[in-house]
């Protein structure tokens, strides 16, 4: 690697370029000379999105961090509890995804736009700390609401919980609305149990969950799926991973496709939205190195 090359060829690639993402702690891209100030001069169009974990300024600016210190800072992970109260971690990048991937590409988006109306870039401050708050919409609106902290959605009702089948597979019950439950209750031939929803205290929540954990324990996976699609009362079976290239709504929806990397085909994820004229499948993302001389 020879920096002074590279860095005459990233300020080449900086005048034609319409966008910017980096990643650094704040201050580092000034160090090298690729701050904002510097690349607005060589091209004021551009949008220069930066993406840090706590924003560029404040006391946190220069801290290090993770997906799960974010989570942690924006409460998010406080929500997420076991029945003890324990915080779990989630076993994905909910911070760094949709706190960094897709806040930076929608405020790329909308800078784009803005340009095409003003003529001139922007800076985009992302703090993926900050981007998962609007995770929190629901939650921040009853705990403001009512001064108590949500927990109807993280398994406090009966009816919108997590079950184990006869198989050892779980299924998720989404019965939330009074018309779901109804029909739920219609499905396993209980319909004196519509009723039961209404009485909130713990005991009483308690008692419907031990009695629905033994209907479903009853039956595998693959019947209350049937249940689920002929009576259309929100039950999914917790699918696994390995499971995901192979289901039948993951290949009808082509949310995966085959990519050729180092010669080998491998199954990748597609752009998630099917646009009208059918297009929804995008080139693989750039090899390293591989876009280097595009503009050149």
């Amino acid at each position: 690697l020879n920096f002074n090359e590279d860095k005459a060829r990233l300020l080449e690639l900086i005048k034609t370029a319409d966008i910017l993402v980096e990643q650094y702690r704040p201050g580092v891209m000034d160090s090298m000379g690729f701050g904002y100030q510097a690349v607005k001069q060589l091209n004021p169009r551009i949008i220069y999105c930066s993406i840090t974990g706590y924003g560029q300024t404040g006391a946190m600016a220069q801290l290090a961090g993770h997906d799960l210190n974010y989570l942690a800072e924006s409460g998010l992970l406080g929500l997420n509890v076991d029945e003890n109260g324990k915080p779990v971690m989630p076993a994905f990048q909910l911070a760094d995804v949709s706190g960094g991937s897709h806040t930076a590409l929608t405020a790329c988006l909308a800078a784009l736009f803005e340009r095409e109306r003003t003529g001139t870039g922007k800076y985009l401050d992302v703090a993926m700390a900050k981007s998962v708050t609007p995770l929190l919409a629901l939650p921040i609106a009853s705990q403001q609401a009512t001064g108590h902290t949500i927990k109807e959605l993280a398994g406090n009702i009966a009816n919108y919980n997590i079950y184990k089948c006869a198989d050892g597979k779980y299924i998720a019950l989404g019965a939330l609305e009074p018309k779901f439950w109804s029909g739920f209750c219609k499905a396993i031939d209980k319909p004196d149990w519509q009723a039961r929803i209404a009485n909130m205290e713990d005991n009483a929540v308690q008692a419907l969950k031990n009695d629905l954990e033994e209907v479903f324990a009853a039956h595998s996976t693959t019947h209350w799926q049937q249940i689920g699609s002929q009576y259309d009362v929100c039950i999914s079976i917790v699918k696994q991973l390995g499971d995901l290239v192979t289901d039948a709504y993951i290949q009808q929806s082509n949310a995966f496709g085959t990519f050729n990397f180092e010669g080998n085909a491998i199954a990748g994820m597609q752009f998630p939205v099917q646009f009208t004229d059918g297009a929804s499948t995008l080139p693989h993302a750039p090899y390293l190195g591989e876009d280097n001389e595009l503009f050149t």
